[in-house]
């Protein structure tokens, strides 16, 4: 018997198919999702803006305005690290980068996971995500954050937005 999140997962992907049907079917994503074309080649632009009347500073891969491939990576991540709140075995010098790496390294191992933003305010590093599989990611994250042993806290919400809403006005920058 499947769970109520297995049962969201295959609804979504469902969902997600119907948005590219007729354009590649599941047996040209499972050759492209291998390939040297599924992530597009970046197109980094910086910016500065404010967010909830702070002041933000941050990237975002433009590469990602028109991929192809959206509809296969529904699934929308969005990453909260507080600097302030540090560990008592957390290395010194942590820095965005560090983070950005360590959370691509970890995902990109278990499903197709696109970095499209990475953002610094006050003492938070911000990374907005897009992943394939809804339920490999929520499980690894959900055990990474309650290891004994993670390199810094971290809070994260996965939600469904198969056309990259979440992100659209991150392509006007």
């Amino acid at each position: 018997m499947k769970t109520l999140l297995q049962r969201l997962v295959q609804y979504f992907r469902n969902f997600s198919k119907k948005e590219n049907k007729g354009k590649i079917s599941d047996e040209q994503w499972a050759q492209i999702r291998t390939g040297p074309t599924v992530y597009p080649p970046g197109s980094f632009s910086l910016f500065i803006g404010t967010l909830e009347g702070k002041q933000v500073t941050g990237w975002v891969n433009k590469g990602y305005k028109d991929y192809d491939f959206k509809s296969f990576c529904p699934y929308y991540l969005y990453i909260k690290v507080d600097l302030s709140d540090v560990l008592q075995h957390q290395e010194e010098g942590l820095d965005a980068d560090t983070i950005e790496e360590f959370f691509l390294n970890g995902l990109q191992k278990r499903c197709v996971s696109h970095m499209v933003a990475r953002m610094a305010v006050d003492q938070s590093v911000l990374i907005s995500m897009y992943v394939e599989d809804l339920y490999a990611i929520g499980q690894y994250l959900d055990d990474l954050s309650e290891a004994n042993d993670r390199p810094f806290n971290f809070g994260f919400t996965l939600e469904e937005d198969a056309r990259w809403k979440e992100v659209a006005n991150f392509f006007d920058k």
